[in-house]
C-alpha cells in the first residue's frame, strides 16, 4: 500500500490540468465481460478443484 501511494504521489501531477481524460471504452467493456465470464465459468468448472472436464471444440483440455 505504501508503494502504491508513493508512486501515485510521484507520478500524478500536483496541479489540476485542463487536459481531457480519455477512457478506453472497448478495453473497459472487454475487461468487465472477461471478469464476469471467467467468474461464471469458474463457478461451473471449479475455482481450484476441477468439477467437470473442460471441453473446447470437442477436445478435452
Amino acid at each position: 500500500m505504501l508503494v502504491i501511494i508513493g508512486l501515485t504521489l510521484r507520478y500524478l501531477p500536483s496541479q489540476p490540468s485542463d487536459e481531457r481524460i480519455w477512457l478506453d471504452t472497448d478495453g473497459t467493456i472487454l475487461g468487465i465481460v472477461g471478469i464476469i465470464g471467467g467468474s461464471l465459468l469458474a463457478g461451473y468448472y471449479g475455482w481450484i478443484r476441477q468439477l467437470r472436464p473442460l471441453v473446447i471444440t470437442g477436445r478435452l483440455i
